[in-house]
């Protein structure tokens, strides 16, 4: 494929995945076409910068075999980090092993997918319930500076 406009976004691309936005572009008929175009997109993922990465982990291209989507999960919680406050790459990383979890929940089960399924679920909960904490220390924090600001306005107008 040469030069032709993804469906999804307009962009042009090369191979197997829209060097843009990720999507599996053409028919992949087969599980080596699945194979060819996870490892073009994990490609892409690696040598993009952080904020293309965000849109690539937003939009990608997640195959269907069960193997392959646990290799996706993998480099998903290779980019996931606990201590990351702002929204970025490790919110859409977490969004996309979301996915991918419920993928393989919805997978014929064997204990390789049904492990990786429940791995991948407690990497997501870890992730969601950090982020609660800071959610609740900013509320805690915010609360704690209106109080000083009136008890100082109480203060200095007495």
């Amino acid at each position: 494929m040469e030069n032709v406009k993804c469906s999804q976004c307009g962009a042009t691309f090369t191979g197997l995945v829209c060097d843009y936005c990720g999507n599996a572009v053409g028919m992949l008929e087969n599980i080596e076409d699945q194979k060819r175009a996870l490892d073009e997109y994990h490609k892409l993922l690696r040598t993009s910068d952080r904020y293309v990465q965000i849109n690539l982990l937003k939009n990608g291209f997640l195959p269907d075999h069960a193997k392959f989507l646990i290799d996706a999960g993998l480099h998903c919680v290779s980019l996931i980090n606990e201590d990351e406050v702002a929204i970025g790459r490790s919110e859409a990383a977490v969004s996309r092993l979301e996915t991918i979890t419920m993928k393989l929940k919805l997978s014929p089960p064997d204990k390789e997918t049904r492990k990786a399924a429940a791995m991948f679920q407690e990497k997501v909960d870890k992730f969601n319930q950090s982020q609660s904490m800071y959610t609740v220390f900013g509320f805690i924090l915010i609360a704690f500076i209106i109080v000083a600001v009136v008890l100082a306005v109480m203060y200095f107008r007495s």
